[in-house]
């Protein structure tokens, strides 16, 4: 007898009684793969430049998405311009150096 399509199956998936749900603002510190590395060189760049309408114009965004990165928010969008934030961070690093 299968009992997985029963309405009373327990499901392993949901959260268990007493273990508080995640709120959802994992950040930088929650963040794990390529998540975390391409959160540490946003983090790189904000060190780097941190007016967030040069970032924005930099990376060809809105301050709103950069404000939604330093929150570790819209992490697709983050990782599709990975390539746009090292250049950046690079060519700033180079700029640094040559003060």
């Amino acid at each position: 007898m299968n009992l997985s399509a029963s309405p009373n199956s327990f499901n392993q998936n949901t959260q268990p009684a007493g273990v508080p749900a995640p709120d959802g603002t994992r950040g930088v510190e929650g963040a794990t793969g390529p998540d975390r590395v391409v959160l540490n060189l946003h983090a790189r760049l904000v060190e780097l430049e941190p007016s967030a309408e040069a970032r924005a114009a930099l990376l060809k965004v809105t301050t709103d998405v950069d404000a939604a990165w330093l929150e570790g928010k819209m992490l697709p969008v983050l990782r599709s311009r990975q390539k746009a934030i090292q250049a950046a961070v690079t060519s700033l690093e180079y700029t640094a150096a040559k003060k």
